[in-house]
């Protein structure tokens, strides 16, 4: 058990980290959040050795000890598989949508996107393999949203 003066310094650095995670794209490091937190890096990285101390999830909870810990934990990523297949029908919808665009949006949108088993490419990436500038696909990609938004808002 944790003194509360430490609980409350944790708590700090862990809203420290979800700010620079958030602001980063990515987990920060150690020197970052020593940084941000004006501490030394020596010790943030105590703070978070002492913070994920490993428990048991066979732990016993309540006064009867039926439920254990792992009981209580479920994992927020995890997809059920119905999130599954509405994504599946999502996609397929939107695919026969896109279908329904001039060949030139088409290509702009799949390369973009990552659609029809292709993987997501830049603005720049696009208009090299296009011969436009980048600006311009970022036009027609504006204008094929707009029109596949029209589409999808009619039905």
């Amino acid at each position: 058990r944790l003194p509360s003066h430490m609980v409350d310094k944790l708590f700090r650095m862990r809203r420290m980290q979800e700010k620079l995670s958030h602001e980063l794209g990515r987990a920060p490091k150690a020197a970052e959040l020593a940084k941000r937190l004006e501490v030394p890096e020596k010790t943030v990285k105590y703070w978070l050795e002492v913070s994920q101390r490993p428990t048991s999830l066979d732990v016993p909870l309540g006064e009867d000890g039926r439920e254990s810990f792992g009981d209580t934990i479920s994992d927020s990523k995890a997809k059920s598989p119905f999130d599954d297949l509405n994504d599946q029908q999502l996609l397929e919808e939107m695919e026969a949508y896109v279908k329904k665009l001039p060949e030139r949006e088409q290509i702009i949108l799949a390369r973009r996107y990552g659609l029809q088993g292709m993987e997501p490419e830049s603005l720049e990436e696009v208009g090299g393999r296009l011969g436009i500038t980048r600006e311009r696909v970022r036009q027609l990609q504006n204008q094929a949203l707009a029109t596949l938004r029209e589409k999808m808002l009619e039905n």
